[in-house]
C-alpha cells in the first residue's frame, strides 16, 4: 500500500497539468475567491506532500505532519465546491434551448454563484477541479496508513468507503466536464443597440468559458496506472541527496 502512494504520485503528473490549464484560463479573476479557500487548499496539498514522503521514508505518518485537519479544511473547500457545481447545473439547464443563444445577464445570473459574481467562474472551476484532485490524493493516502498500521490484514470495508468516495470525485470531475460542453452549446447574444463595452464582455466571457472547456476536454486525463487484476510492479531510486523518484511503472503481467 505504501507504494500505492508512489502510483498515485505519477498521475499528478496529468492532473496538474489540467489544473495548470484551467488556472491559465482564469488568470486575471482569482482576486474575488476568498483567501481562506486558497490558504486551506494550499495546506492540504503541503500535509500531503509531507504525509506521501514519510511513508515512502518512514512507513508511517507523524501527527507533526497535520494531515487530519488539513484533510478537515480540505474537505470543508470540496463541499462547497460542489455546491456551488450543484447550483450552476440547476441555474444552466433552465437556460433556454432554442437554438437562439442566451443574453449575457442571463448567462451572468447562471454562473453567478459565491463570492465575486459571474466573473469568478473560472478561478471557482480551478478551486473545484483542485479540491477534487487533492481529496482524492487524501484518500490514497488514507488508505496506505490503514494497511501500514495493520499489516497483514484485509481492511474490506475501509476500502469500499475510499473506493466510492473515489468515484464521487470520479463523478463530480465528469459533471464539471458536461457542465462547460453545455455553456458553449448556448452563444451569447446581444440586442440591438449594443454598447461597446457591453461587447467586449461578452466576447470575454465567451472565450472564458471556452478556454476552461479546452481545458477539461481536451488535457490528457491521468494515464491508468493499474492493470485489470489490479497489479503493478513500481521502482524508486534514492539519490544521493535523499530525495526518492519514482520510476516510469511496469504493469505486472501475473
Amino acid at each position: 500500500m505504501a507504494l500505492s502512494v508512489g502510483t498515485e504520485m505519477l498521475a499528478r503528473h496529468e492532473q496538474d497539468r489540467k489544473l495548470q490549464a484551467i488556472l491559465e484560463a482564469a488568470q486575471g479573476v482569482q482576486r474575488h475567491l476568498q483567501q481562506q479557500i486558497h490558504a486551506e487548499l494550499k495546506t492540504a496539498e503541503q500535509a500531503l506532500e509531507a504525509a506521501t514522503a514519510a511513508i515512502l521514508d518512514q512507513v508511517s505518518v507523524p501527527q507533526g505532519v497535520g494531515l487530519s485537519s488539513a484533510v478537515t479544511g480540505l474537505r470543508n473547500v470540496r463541499n462547497q465546491a460542489l455546491n456551488w457545481l450543484d447550483q450552476w447545473e440547476e441555474r444552466v439547464s433552465a437556460l433556454p434551448t432554442d437554438g437562439n443563444g442566451v443574453s449575457l445577464s442571463q448567462l451572468h445570473k447562471a454562473l453567478d454563484v459565491g463570492l465575486g459574481g459571474p466573473e469568478s467562474f473560472p478561478a471557482q472551476v480551478a478551486v473545484l477541479y483542485r479540491a477534487l484532485v487533492l481529496e482524492s490524493r487524501a484518500q490514497v493516502v488514507t488508505a496506505a496508513e490503514a494497511a501500514l498500521a495493520n499489516p497483514g490484514q484485509t481492511l474490506r470495508n475501509l476500502e469500499a468507503s475510499i473506493q466510492q468516495r473515489l468515484d464521487a470525485n470520479t463523478a463530480a470531475q465528469e459533471r464539471l466536464r458536461e457542465l462547460l460542453l453545455t455553456l458553449i452549446e448556448h452563444p451569447v447574444t446581444l440586442g440591438l443597440p449594443t454598447r461597446p463595452a457591453t461587447s467586449r464582455k461578452a466576447a470575454q466571457m465567451e472565450r472564458l468559458i471556452a478556454r476552461l472547456t479546452h481545458a477539461m476536454v481536451k488535457t490528457s486525463d491521468a494515464p491508468p496506472v493499474l492493470t485489470a487484476e489490479n497489479r503493478q510492479v513500481l521502482e524508486a531510486v534514492r539519490r544521493e541527496d535523499g530525495t526518492v523518484s519514482i520510476l516510469q511503472p511496469r504493469m505486472a503481467t501475473a
